[in-house]
C-alpha cells in the first residue's frame, strides 16, 4: 500500500495557517526589538504601553478535485513587555476529510542591538492518526539594518522540518523596505526535500500600509515549484508548479483590541485550487 510523503519543498503562505512557525518579520501585532512602525510617536507608544498580546482565530479553506473543506483554529499569546525578547506560545488545530491534528509552537524575537535582531521558533505536532503538520519544525531568521540606506533591512532564514517519514530544509534571503507608511517585502527560497534530495525554488513579493493602533492592510503574491517523492513499491518523483495570492486587513475596534481578516488563494497546478478565509480576534493587555 502506497504511503504519501507530504514533504513538499514549497508551501505558499496560508496553506497551513498555524505550524508553530517563526513569527512574521512584518507582523504588526508583535513588534520586534527594532522599531517596526517608524510613523508611531514615542508619546503614543508610552501612553498605550501593554505587556501581553493575545490572538484567537479560525479559518475555512474550500478546495476542488475532491480535496474537501479544511477547518483550522489557532490561538497565540506573546509577552511584549521586554525590549530584548518577545516570547510567544501558540496552538493550532486543523481538520480535513482524512482527520484532525494539533500543533504546538513557541518562538521569540531576540534583540542584538541597534542594527540586528533574530526570530526563532519551533513547533511539534503529535501523530494521532492524520498527518497534516510537520512532526517537528524549527525556524531561524536574522534581520539586519543596512546603514547607508534608510529604511532598508535584509533578511536571511533557515527552516528544517520532518513530516510523514520525510524531511525538508529551506534556506531563504530577502529584504524589507520602509517608506513612509508603506512597507515592501520580498525574498526567495531554496528548498530541498528527502527522500530523493530533490531541489526546488520559490519567491514572494508583498506590501502593507497603515498605522499601528488604527489599521493595517497588506497583500502579496508568491510562486514556485513543488518537488517531492511518492513512496511505494517503485518510488517516483512528483513535480509541479504553484502560485498564490494573499491579503489581510487589520482594524482596531478599541484602544487595545480589534479584528484581522485574511484571505489566501492557492493554485497547486494539476492538483487543486484552494480559497481560504480567516478571522482573528486580537487583544493587548
Amino acid at each position: 500500500m502506497r504511503a504519501l510523503l507530504l514533504t513538499v519543498s514549497f508551501m505558499i503562505a496560508g496553506l497551513f495557517p498555524c505550524w508553530g512557525q517563526t513569527s512574521n518579520p512584518l507582523d504588526p501585532n508583535v513588534k520586534p526589538p527594532l522599531e517596526q512602525q517608524p510613523q508611531t510617536s514615542q508619546a503614543a507608544v508610552s501612553s498605550d504601553k501593554t505587556n501581553w498580546h493575545f490572538e484567537l482565530g479560525g479559518s475555512l479553506a474550500l478546495l476542488n478535485n475532491n480535496f474537501g473543506q479544511w477547518y483550522s483554529g489557532e490561538t497565540k499569546i506573546a509577552y511584549t513587555g521586554s525590549k530584548y525578547f518577545t516570547p510567544n506560545l501558540s496552538f493550532g488545530s486543523q481538520t480535513r476529510p482524512e482527520g484532525t491534528q494539533q500543533v504546538y509552537g513557541a518562538g521569540s524575537y531576540i534583540n542584538f542591538g541597534k542594527y540586528a535582531y533574530a526570530i526563532v521558533g519551533a513547533g511539534v505536532a503529535p501523530n494521532h492518526g492524520a498527518i497534516l503538520f510537520p512532526s517537528f519544525r524549527y525556524d531561524l531568521m536574522g534581520v539586519f539594518r543596512v546603514p547607508p540606506i534608510k529604511g532598508l533591512l535584509m533578511t536571511a532564514g533557515y527552516t528544517s522540518y520532518r513530516m510523514g517519514g520525510g524531511n525538508a530544509k529551506i534556506a531563504s534571503i530577502g529584504s524589507i523596505y520602509y517608506y513612509k507608511k508603506v512597507v515592501l517585502d520580498g525574498g526567495i527560497s531554496f528548498n530541498r526535500s528527502n527522500p530523493g534530495n530533490l531541489p526546488s525554488q520559490s519567491g514572494y513579493l508583498s506590501f502593507m500600509t497603515g498605522r499601528q493602533g488604527k489599521y493595517w492592510f497588506g497583500a502579496g503574491a508568491s510562486g514556485g515549484n513543488l518537488n517531492y517523492q511518492l513512496m511505494g513499491i517503485i518510488p517516483f518523483n512528483v513535480r509541479s508548479n504553484a502560485f498564490g495570492f494573499s491579503e489581510f486587513f487589520q482594524k482596531w475596534l478599541g484602544r487595545n483590541w480589534g479584528l484581522v481578516e485574511r484571505y489566501y488563494f492557492t493554485d497547486v497546478m494539476d492538483q487543486y485550487i484552494s480559497n481560504s478565509i480567516g478571522v482573528i480576534l486580537f487583544y493587548d493587555f
